[in-house]
């Protein structure tokens, strides 16, 4: 590996980094109003309940009472969105150059839109909504690197329900294999992928389903936001060029036979304006 490749890598690090620090930011230093939390929380469920759309309660309950379905679960909420998200973001960079960066910049629109929302709309998720019935199975069972207790879950937004993060990366996992036409096993792991976990966040009472479905109005927009970008780049370097003077010299005069001096007799100088 070239030391240009390797320094690259290096910064793409760093940028992350600064997300998460931008994450944490919103998680513990901006006071969420926790009354106004509640509310929209329980707006959410009326919404759904409208809907026909709240299976919340029912898969909950259902998990609850199922250690080792629930041990796997929490297990797969805490680590499995992040290490596949990481991986497919790692290969893009290492396997495919030309495509790598339009998948950074689509996984850091969808990362940041939702983190916005956390910062302008925190939402209490259903685990810990008051009186609503739920089950917090993370922190049940809260298994290594779990949510549920530990530096991790320090770290974590209690009030990050809404868009849902999982689903948001797990549908940019899927858009990016079938961008990079990755093998039919491969999509197929990216969309098992993405089912489990929206099965898993909303069982765990960590998300609404209509958290499931702003997760993936958030990767559409960040494609639309990337798009409307790599135009705007294309356009503003098109003017550049167009404005650039020419860079290479301008051709020289060939003599013609009428601009040499005429010759005199053998013998004899060359004309006097030719001595000039």
């Amino acid at each position: 590996m070239g030391r240009s490749r390797l320094t690259h890598g290096l910064l793409q690090i760093v940028a992350g980094l600064a997300l998460w620090c931008v994450y944490l930011v919103v998680a513990h230093v901006l006071d969420a109003d926790v009354g106004a939390a509640d509310a929209r929380g329980r707006t959410l469920l009326a919404v759904e309940r409208w809907m026909h759309l709240d299976v919340e309660l029912v898969t909950d309950k259902w998990l609850a009472v199922r250690p080792v379905l629930g041990w796997l679960a929490a297990w797969e909420y805490a680590t499995t969105y992040i290490v596949t998200t990481m991986i497919v973001l790692a290969w893009a960079w290492w396997r495919r150059p030309k495509d790598y960066p339009w998948a950074r910049n689509t996984l850091v629109w969808t990362t940041a839109l939702a983190i916005a929302c956390f910062a302008l709309w925190p939402t209490t998720p259903p685990r810990l909504l008051p009186g609503s019935g739920f089950a917090d199975v993370v922190a049940i069972h809260h298994p290594i690197l779990s949510w549920g207790g530990g530096t991790v879950a320090n770290s974590a937004d209690q009030y990050a329900a809404m868009p849902s993060l999982h689903i948001g990366w797990a549908v940019w996992v899927s858009v990016v294999t079938l961008r990079v036409k990755a093998s039919r096993l491969g999509y197929g792991l990216a969309l098992l992928h993405l089912a489990v976990t929206a099965v898993v966040v909303v069982a765990t009472g960590n998300h609404y389903v209509l958290d499931v479905v702003a997760g993936g109005l958030a990767v559409a927009l960040a494609l639309g936001i990337e798009w409307a970008r790599g135009r705007v780049v294309t356009r503003v370097r098109r003017a550049r060029l167009a404005r650039a003077p020419s860079l290479t010299a301008p051709p020289l005069a060939v003599p013609t036979e009428a601009s040499l001096p005429s010759p005199g007799p053998v013998g004899e100088p060359a004309s006097e304006s030719a001595q000039t």
